[in-house]
């Protein structure tokens, strides 16, 4: 069997994983600090099946919305500076051919992390003085998007940045929004000018490095995820996404260059894992490919059965399974 089959196999799971957007359900959740108080600004992204669908924001009120999304199992995953890595599943009941709206509760309360975090270098904090009518245009812009009326929700946004153009957080909003409608380029835009407004914002790059590998762009994406990583050393995520982000290069890469793209994504896929505490259960997945690109069948066959003892339920479960088989007994 030529070499590259089995890998084909595994990332077809990946395809599989890309298919679970349709119009059902909404995930609503809330963040809060240990005491109780609520969690603006913080990154909150939405998994299943060991791959990264979309991503968005807390509001003022630590609040956050996944919509559109069929009857599934999915996994809310947060990584904010100074508090320890925190994932929650969210599963919808009802079935996929029902026409009624569902809607799921998630509350993720953090912990503090276990070590203490550097404070930031001075100058790096950033604090803006809104004007009373861009912020009340951007809170109501942020409250339509979180009713599911998008388009309404991003006039109000755009209305924030007229009145005050270097308004970080609604053109942050802006290239949110933008992204979870595929509007690349808009939100590309909005992550321009949220760039210009505030250099130092690891969420800016990170965003923008999900943009372009979802157009396969992974070359631009490898370099905003380390944008991201040189800004925020301590976020799982953008580790796990510059090792998956590798990962892609070395499929196409030359025997030179695939051999030092393989054990940077390593290294990178195990920093994220060490950084969740181990939850972080897709890096094993990622591993498995990486292994297997680079020869080692025996090492791809361990990584996919531990992520299948982490996540025993997952739906591509056989295939993956078959995967295995496949990397322990076909030859190359």
């Amino acid at each position: 069997m030529p070499k590259q089959v089995c890998f084909i196999s595994i990332s077809l799971l990946f395809a599989l994983a890309s298919s679970a957007l349709a119009q059902q359900g909404t995930i609503h959740g809330k963040v809060r600090a240990p005491s109780g108080a609520t969690l603006n600004g913080v990154i909150v992204e939405l998994w299943q099946s060991g791959s990264s669908l979309e991503q968005t924001v807390t509001n003022t009120e630590g609040d956050f919305y996944f919509t559109g999304l069929r009857p599934a199992s999915y996994e809310v995953v947060i990584n904010h500076r100074g508090y320890q890595p925190a994932s929650e599943r969210a599963v919808f009941r009802m079935p996929g051919n029902m026409n009624q709206r569902e809607v799921v509760e998630v509350e993720v309360r953090l912990r503090p992390a276990d070590r203490e975090v550097a404070p930031a270098s001075p100058g790096t904090s950033f604090i803006q003085d809104v004007p009373a009518a861009a912020r009340e245009a951007f809170e109501k812009g942020v409250g339509r998007i979180r009713e599911g009326k998008s388009s309404e929700g991003i006039a109000l946004l755009q209305e924030a940045v007229r009145i005050f153009p270097d308004y970080f957080n609604a053109h942050f909003a802006l290239g949110t929004e933008f992204s979870k409608k595929n509007q690349p380029d808009e939100a590309i835009k909005s992550l321009e000018e949220a760039r210009r407004v505030n250099d130092r914002e690891p969420r800016v790059y990170h965003l923008f490095g999900i943009i372009m590998a979802q157009q396969k762009k992974f070359t631009v994406a490898e370099y905003a995820f380390r944008q991201a990583i040189e800004r925020d050393p301590l976020n799982a995520q953008s580790h796990f996404s510059r090792g998956l982000a590798l990962v892609e290069l070395a499929v196409s890469a030359d025997d030179e260059h695939r051999r030092g793209q393989l054990n940077e994504a390593e290294r990178e896929l195990r920093k994220a894992l060490e950084l969740s505490n181990q939850k972080l259960a897709a890096a094993w997945l990622h591993l498995g490919r990486a292994y297997e690109l680079r020869g080692d069948r025996k090492a791809a066959a361990s990584a996919l059965e531990t992520y299948l003892k982490l996540q025993p339920d997952d739906k591509n479960a056989p295939a993956i399974r078959e995967a295995i088989v496949k990397l322990k007994t076909e030859k190359r």
